[in-house]
C-alpha cells in the first residue's frame, strides 16, 4: 500500500503551483481503518502524457480512500492557492499557504477540500482552516454542490479576492461537524498579502428564523391545533406562529446542504412526514427530518434528503428520492412530485421570508 504522505512544508514555494496533480491514495480497511481523504494525498507532478482533467465518479469523498477495503486510485484537480497583490506584476500573486483539492461527483457538481496546509500560512494560522475542512462558501459565492463553480473557477475566486475589504467563507469542519464562517479582511503591504489580525471573526454558523410562504396564493406555514396549516398571515415579520428555526447542514453521505425546519413557538415539533402526510412530528435537533433545497428564480424547492435515516424505512426514502414539494392546486394542498414536473414550473416553490425573531 501507499502509506499517508503529504507535500513537505518547504517545497510550498510562492509562485510553484502544481496545477494538475494528480493524487493516487491506496490502502485496505484492515490495515489503516479510518483511513481518511484530503490530507492523506500521495501527490505526483503532473508529467506529460498525464490526463489533465479529473474523472471521479464518486459520490462520498471518503471512497477516495477505498472506505470499502478495496484499493483505489483517483485523479483530482489540485492547486496552490494564491491571492493577487494589488501592486504586483506577477501573474502567481502570494500563496494563502495551502492546497485546494477538487473532484467530480456523480451528478456533475463540485466538491473542494482544502489540504496541505502550511502551519504558518494565512490559511491554518490565521484564519484557523484546517486539513480536509470542506468549502461550502466564499465571498457569497456557493460553491459546495455547485455545478458552476469548478476547481478552475474557484481558485480563480481566491487570487481575486479583495483588499481591504471584508471577506467572508463558509467551512464545514469534519471532526467537529460544524459549518463555520469565517470573517477576515487582506491587506497587502511590502509587496505581500496579510491578514488584518483584528479583522477575523470565527463563528459556528447560526440558525435563521424564516416564514415560509407559498407566494401564488400569499399563505404561509402555520401551527393550527397541533397540525401543520396553510393560510394568510397579516404580519409574517411578528407573527410567531408561521416562524422556523432552520438550521443548515451537512449531509456527509451525499455532500449537500440539508436543513431543518423546527417550529419556534413548541421546539419539539419538525417539519416532516407523519406517514405519507407533510406535517409536524415530533422530534429532536439529532433525529430531526432534513430536507435539500434547491433555489429557482428565487424560489425554493424542499426534498427529503433520502441517505438520512429519519425519514423512516428504506421503502419510504426509495419512494420519494428525487422528488419535491409542490403545491397541487387541484387538491389544494402541499404534494411530493417528481422533479420534471416540479422544476419545469414557475410560481409552485416557497420563499423563505426573514422575521424579527432571532433563533
Amino acid at each position: 500500500m501507499i502509506e499517508e504522505t503529504h507535500l513537505p512544508p518547504q517545497t510550498l514555494k510562492p509562485g510553484v503551483q502544481f496545477d494538475r496533480c494528480f493524487a493516487t491514495k491506496m490502502c485496505t480497511m484492515e490495515e489503516k481503518q479510518g483511513y481518511d481523504d484530503v490530507d492523506s494525498l500521495y501527490v505526483k507532478v503532473h508529467k506529460p502524457g498525464c490526463p489533465k482533467k479529473a474523472s471521479l465518479d464518486i459520490d462520498d469523498v471518503d471512497n477516495l480512500v477505498g472506505r470499502s477495503g478495496t484499493c483505489k486510485c483517483a485523479e483530482l484537480d489540485v492547486s496552490e492557492i494564491f491571492v493577487k497583490h494589488l501592486f504586483q506584476d506577477n501573474e502567481g500573486g502570494d500563496s494563502l499557504g495551502g492546497f485546494l483539492c477538487s473532484t467530480v461527483r456523480k451528478d456533475g457538481s463540485f466538491l473542494h477540500a482544502f489540504c496541505t496546509l502550511a502551519v504558518d500560512g494565512i490559511l491554518a494560522k490565521d484564519l484557523h482552516v484546517k486539513n480536509k475542512n470542506i468549502l461550502v462558501q466564499l465571498n457569497d459565492k456557493q460553491v459546495l454542490g455547485s455545478f458552476e463553480y469548478d476547481h478552475d473557477r474557484v481558485i480563480e475566486t481566491f487570487k481575486s479576492l479583495p483588499m481591504e475589504t471584508a471577506i467572508k467563507m463558509e467551512i464545514y469542519d469534519r471532526e467537529s461537524q460544524e459549518l463555520k464562517t469565517i470573517e477576515f479582511t487582506l491587506e497587502g503591504i511590502r509587496e505581500e498579502v496579510i491578514v488584518k489580525e483584528e479583522s477575523v471573526q470565527l463563528m459556528v454558523s447560526p440558525p435563521s428564523v424564516n416564514a415560509l410562504e407559498f407566494q401564488r396564493q400569499t399563505k404561509f406555514f402555520i401551527h393550527e391545533n397541533g397540525r401543520l396549516s396553510f393560510q394568510t398571515v397579516a404580519n409574517h415579520k411578528r407573527d410567531c406562529k408561521s416562524h422556523f428555526v432552520v438550521r443548515k447542514k451537512i449531509d456527509e453521505k451525499s455532500w449537500c446542504q440539508v436543513y431543518s425546519f423546527q417550529l419556534e413557538k413548541i421546539p419539539s415539533r419538525y417539519l416532516g412526514f407523519n406517514g405519507t402526510t407533510f406535517d409536524f412530528i415530533d422530534s429532536n435537533e439529532t433525529n430531526a427530518p432534513v430536507f435539500k433545497r434547491v433555489e429557482k428564480k428565487g424560489e425554493y424547492f424542499l426534498s427529503p434528503s433520502c441517505t438520512s435515516g429519519c425519514f423512516g424505512s428504506s421503502d419510504f426514502r426509495r419512494d420519494f428520492k428525487g422528488k419535491f414539494l409542490y403545491y397541487d392546486t387541484a387538491k389544494e394542498m402541499f404534494v411530493l412530485a417528481p422533479t420534471q414536473e416540479v422544476l419545469t414550473k414557475e410560481g409552485y416553490g416557497l420563499a423563505m421570508r426573514e422575521t424579527q425573531c432571532r433563533a
